[in-house]
């Protein structure tokens, strides 16, 4: 690795193409290294409100489903029970048909408190899910808290220590123009994910033809919780994400925080129904 005590400390967009630079050459180091060009695939990004209201639309509707073939009812006594129309509840038992949200609270607020608290918890533990942080204590040790510490005006080098010592593999995205982004990543080579093509969802980036850099940038702590398939078992795996962003810029870091099989048959037919909703 060369040298990079006496650069600049990683305080704007300029600063983490410098720490993009010294883990390109850095080709020997515990990294692999992927580069490309791409179009932009969030030039128009998704409300965050929207995909919570479709997700929990999703996770009712499936409800529904799971009360009606675990407890072998008829559509019609579920219609009964909700005070809704037969047909209404029949079209859930469809392939791809989406109820309104007023409809999947009115189904959800039918069925037993206990039933509905099991059921959420196995949704809870097979379908992906990202939850925004707080920063964690100063005084914690934790391997987030190092990676913000270190990034808090220190030295390249040491930035790159922090990455090595806590497993952190990094993206970065910078916009070369409206139509077009350059991708850099460095996957750390034994974060277990490598096999798995994992990557963190894609930065809410927005293209400004005055790229002015803040005075710093803006920093969110997310917690990204994902099945993927390793081998022949599915895993749920923990991910913690520190995302840095700028004018037309965003610098993503993870880890994985820990992993559990999935065997539970339940979970498992509701992770495979939100699959094939989202193909």
């Amino acid at each position: 690795m060369t040298d990079s005590r006496q650069e600049p400390r990683v305080s704007s967009g300029q600063g983490f193409d410098t720490l993009t630079t010294a883990l390109k050459d850095w080709a020997e180091g515990p990294f692999h290294l992927d580069e490309q060009r791409l179009l932009p695939a969030n030039k128009t990004p998704t409300s965050q409100a929207l995909n919570t209201i479709e997700f929990e639309i999703f996770k009712i509707t499936e409800m529904a489903r799971r009360w009606i073939v675990e407890n072998g009812l008829s559509p019609y006594k579920l219609a009964l029970t909700t005070g809704t129309s037969p047909s209404q509840v029949h079209r859930i038992m469809e392939p791809g048909w989406t109820p309104s949200l007023k409809l999947a609270r009115r189904i959800a607020s039918s069925l037993p408190d206990d039933w509905v608290s099991m059921f959420e918890r196995d949704c809870n533990a097979c379908l992906p899910r990202i939850f925004h942080l707080h920063p964690s204590p100063d005084n914690s040790s934790d391997p987030v808290t190092r990676l913000l510490h270190a990034m808090n005006g220190t030295d390249t080098a040491h930035i790159l220590d922090t990455l090595v010592e806590d497993k952190w593999s990094v993206r970065h995205h910078a916009y070369v123009s409206r139509a077009e982004t350059e991708m850099f990543m460095a996957n750390h080579t034994t974060s277990g994910l490598i096999e798995t093509g994992y990557a963190p969802p894609l930065p809410r980036m927005s293209w400004s033809a005055d790229a002015k850099e803040p005075k710093s940038p803006n920093c969110a702590l997310l917690l990204h919780r994902i099945p993927l398939k390793v081998g022949e078992k599915l895993k749920l795996y923990t991910i913690h994400i520190a995302e840095y962003s700028g004018k037309n810029w965003a610098t993503q870091f993870w880890k994985v925080d820990a992993s559990k099989d999935l065997t539970s048959l339940r979970q498992l037919d509701i992770l495979k129904a939100y699959l094939a909703e989202k193909a």
